[in-house]
């Protein structure tokens, strides 16, 4: 789901060198998955698990995400199943963020993005945790073919 929401920044190269904080509520991600995650996502150079949203959003005006990065936060995930369907926030800074229902299925053991969905409206502050946020139109990261 990472790959989807936060793809290389040139078709020609598969690594990615922006920041990516991870983040999931109601609970943080489990030490196993993030093991798991780090290991599926070798090309992606700066990967970190926060805990609350505040590690990874500059305190001053317009609370960008530190080091020009994006941070994601997946909301309730659901545990099991071939398809899951997941809210997603995706948060630059206050004037940049989206809400999104993402969907992915699992074929032959591995996980892809095959559906998104934008959700909610636009507001301006810093991301706090649990609550809902949403929607300014942002570039579209979703995978080639999916309809956002």
């Amino acid at each position: 789901m990472i790959r989807g929401l936060v793809p290389p920044e040139n078709e020609d190269d598969t690594s990615v060198s922006r920041y990516v904080f991870v983040g999931q509520i109601p609970e943080a991600v489990p030490l196993d998955l993030q093991a798991d995650i780090l290991a599926e996502l070798e090309n992606y150079e700066n990967i970190r698990f926060v805990d609350d949203p505040t590690e990874a959003v500059d305190d001053d005006p317009p609370h960008m995400v530190k080091n020009e990065g994006v941070y994601l936060e997946f909301r309730d995930v659901p545990e099991a199943g071939r398809r899951r369907t997941v809210d997603v926030l995706r948060y630059v800074d206050e004037d940049h963020q989206e809400e999104m229902l993402v969907t992915v299925e699992e074929r032959s053991g591995t996980w892809a993005v095959t559906g998104a969905e934008r959700r909610g409206s636009s507001i301006r502050r810093p991301p706090e945790p649990g609550a809902v946020r949403s929607v300014q139109p942002v570039r579209s990261t979703a995978p080639a073919g999916v309809e956002v």
